[in-house]
């Protein structure tokens, strides 16, 4: 008894000792996680703008203009966020590109009515570009399309359909099936042997009618695609698929190094100067 005793405490010894030596310091510095932006010096024009979809759902979002800018950008941003959180962005994308600025809530989202849905929000993209087009601008400009993430669904959609000028699209996917299947890789393998995902029927139809990747193959505008090399969300080789894909003869790919999904700070070098270039370089040439 005396000798389980004295084991059970020399076991209680070591165990004490190895917590110890395993105990983590947290410093003054992780309890912050500053995000820089870029001072905006230059004073913009805001206003909120209401457009009634086909089915009549009243979309809304802002429109960041200036009467000195000839050109115009409609930005669809990512899953998660809305007009109000991208505001800044907006701003940035304004100044720097020196054009105006057309963002929408979509539908389900935001201040805008309605329950989101893929096939909806596309049309709604097309609507968004000819309230653009023939209400908010006094004359006929370049337009171009932006589109982060799921946005780069909506954006390559509008460009298919509409004469824009430029397409730009960061962490884009080729589609839902590639997409699925290229996630879950990332998965321990344990976890992918005893989970199968797949997409439901709707979207399963709607990937093989129309995707990113077969609509890129008809787009001829020029093309920048951006794509962090860590992405984890959305792996950079869907972005690489979609640049390979595309028939644009004038096309641009930037795979970022040390970025993942949602840490490519459109206004942070060297990601910025590689829209600013693409603007005013290789599009208006």
């Amino acid at each position: 008894m005396l000798r389980r005793t004295v084991s059970f405490l020399i076991t209680i010894f070591f165990l004490i000792i190895i917590l110890n030596s395993c105990t983590a310091i947290f410093y003054e510095k992780n309890f912050f996680y500053p995000h820089h932006h870029p001072l905006l010096t230059k004073q913009l024009k805001h206003t909120t703008v209401t457009i009634t979809s086909i089915d009549s759902t009243k979309l809304r979002g802002n429109f960041t203009f200036s009467d000195n800018y000839y050109q115009s950008l409609i930005y669809f941003y990512g899953n998660g966020e809305s007009v109000y959180e991208t505001q800044f962005l907006q701003d940035w994308l304004s100044i720097n590109l020196e054009c105006n600025v057309l963002c929408i809530d979509y539908r389900g989202y935001g201040i805008s009515e309605g329950s989101p849905s893929i096939l909806k929000i596309m049309e709604d993209g097309l609507q968004i570009y000819d309230f653009l087009n023939d209400s908010l601008l006094k004359c006929s400009q370049p337009i171009y399309c932006l589109g982060y993430s799921l946005g780069t669904y909506f954006s390559t959609y509008v460009a298919l359909k509409r004469n824009i000028d430029a397409l730009i699209l960061i962490a884009p996917f080729t589609s839902g099936q590639e997409y699925v299947k290229e996630y879950e890789k990332t998965f321990p393998l344990l976890i992918r042997l005893l989970v199968n995902i797949k997409l439901e029927k709707s979207l399963q139809d709607l990937d093989l009618t129309i995707n990113p990747v077969k609509m890129i193959r008809q787009i001829e505008k020029p093309l920048l695609i951006i794509h962090g090399k860590e992405d984890k969300v959305v792996p950079p080789i869907l972005g690489e698929r979609m640049f390979e894909n595309s028939i644009s003869e004038n096309k641009h790919l930037f795979l970022v190094e040390g970025k993942g999904h949602n840490d490519i700070d459109i206004f942070e070098s060297p990601v910025s100067d590689s829209l600013i270039s693409f603007i005013k370089t290789k599009v208006k040439n």
